[in-house]
């Protein structure tokens, strides 16, 4: 309308009021096409009025629908997610911080550091009169030793039913569901081991496998010796298809058992690891399983390593833990 302001100031008034006609019929002109007017047939009205509501639609959703559309997407995955994992039992580790006897911490030192293997000792220093950040090796390693007993005392093979397994493994699970009010006697055992535990330490001097001779200096406590080891799993939330498919191969690798599966946040210090945190990974014909001290028992029927990716992602976010590894226990 600017071209036509301008030209106002060098042409007469009834041109000038001519323009204006002009620019309020071009105002106008899309209002004007979308009324019926004596020359529109029925067909071309109702074809109009497609196109105006076509267009009112398109700019709904782009105002209103985009989220919604966005939320159905997540609720979808969601549910998705949900179908691939059955809880079998709830978990947490409800009230296992607090006090720790200390004359118990110190017996399992002893039995720790009798067993330690080479590039592994265990420093009496390092014992602090109470637990702050949670007891998950000790709950893992004590919920696989139960397992494998299980297996053992009720002859569970590959000929058992899945039904049979998941029933003793929920009988197992509700001995780690601890309320974030009381601390009964097992938990407060866990908590004696754990502050042990805590006491790790490596020789630098040594080669070896550190990682892996960590993880069976905890398992010694338990007489379980471990076999095999994966490799390294570097978590990169960055490149989520690639680390599933890491994730994917390491499991295909893995023959059924029983695994602590273990994930830590590097350090160059005493232990190598700053924190970390210790699952159960259990591999059988009738199906997987995890057991996580901090949620419980799931059974994950299907895309296995996409559930572990969720897992890992989590744990990423809240602790910043990334370098995972699964340890068979036999």
């Amino acid at each position: 309308m600017t071209t036509h302001s301008t030209t106002y100031r060098c042409i007469s008034k009834d041109q000038q009021l001519l323009l204006k006609r002009e620019d309020e019929s071009y105002k106008t002109t899309c209002i004007r096409w979308f009324r019926k007017t004596d020359l529109d047939t029925t067909i071309s009205f109702i074809f109009k009025k497609i196109i105006l509501t076509s267009l009112v639609f398109f700019l709904s959703a782009s105002i209103l629908g985009i989220p919604l559309l966005i939320e159905g997407i997540r609720e979808w995955k969601e549910q998705e997610k949900s179908q691939d994992v059955i809880k079998l039992v709830e978990g947490r580790q409800g009230a296992c911080q607090g006090e720790i006897q200390t004359p118990c911490v110190q017996s399992i030192l002893s039995q720790l550091h009798k067993k330690a293997p080479v590039g592994i000792r265990f420093n009496r220093k390092k014992i602090t009169g109470c637990i702050t950040g949670g007891v998950c090796s000790a709950m893992a390693l004590d919920f696989a030793t139960n397992y494998l007993k299980m297996k053992t005392q009720c002859n569970i093979t590959e000929k058992s039913s899945l039904q049979r397994l998941i029933a003793y493994l929920q009988n197992i699970g509700t001995c780690y569901n601890s309320s974030p009010n009381t601390v009964p006697s097992h938990i407060q055992t866990f908590m004696n081991r754990q502050a042990a535990f805590n006491c790790i330490e490596v020789d630098p001097q040594k080669e070896i496998d550190f990682s892996r001779a960590k993880v069976q200096a905890l398992a010694n406590f338990h007489h379980l010796p471990i076999t095999s080891a994966s490799k390294t799993i570097s978590f990169k939330p960055t490149l989520p298809q690639k680390t599933k498919k890491l994730i994917a191969r390491e499991i295909d690798c893995l023959i059924r058992g029983v695994y602590l599966f273990r994930i830590i946040q590097p350090a160059h210090n005493e232990k190598l690891e700053k924190h970390g945190h210790s699952m159960i990974f259990i591999k059988e014909k009738q199906g997987t399983f995890l057991y996580d001290p901090n949620k419980g028992i799931m059974f994950m029927t299907n895309n296995i390593a996409t559930k572990i990716f969720d897992v890992l992602e989590e744990n990423y976010r809240n602790f910043n833990i990334h370098k995972a590894r699964f340890y068979k226990l036999q």
